[in-house]
């Protein structure tokens, strides 16, 4: 199966949030997990806002040794279509706020 992502699960990724964590081990080793270009910028675009100093350096570390281990591939046109549908489907049965 692919995992595509979002922006707040690459930074639990980078943080080694303990709940993200227990779901990554309980991966196939069949599974990829990848992020699109939109999450790669939003963490630099992120890293590149902090001072330079101490905590900049080590997200910058950080975040290079992620993106040589999850790929960042581009994402096709129908994945909109796909995520629109199940996006509706959620907010219909309650399960999600409107996000962007």
């Amino acid at each position: 199966m692919l995992f595509l992502l979002d922006t707040n699960a690459f930074s639990d990724l980078m943080r080694e949030h303990p709940r993200f964590d227990a779901h990554l081990g309980n991966l196939s080793p069949t599974d990829r997990v990848v992020i699109c270009p939109v999450v790669r910028g939003e963490i630099c675009y992120g890293i590149e806002r902090l001072p330079h100093g101490k905590r900049r350096q080590e997200l910058t570390e950080k975040a290079a040794k992620l993106f040589a281990v999850v790929r960042c591939e581009p994402v096709p046109e129908k994945a909109g279509d796909h995520y629109a549908k199940i996006k509706l489907a959620r907010q219909q049965k309650g399960l999600i706020p409107n996000l962007d």
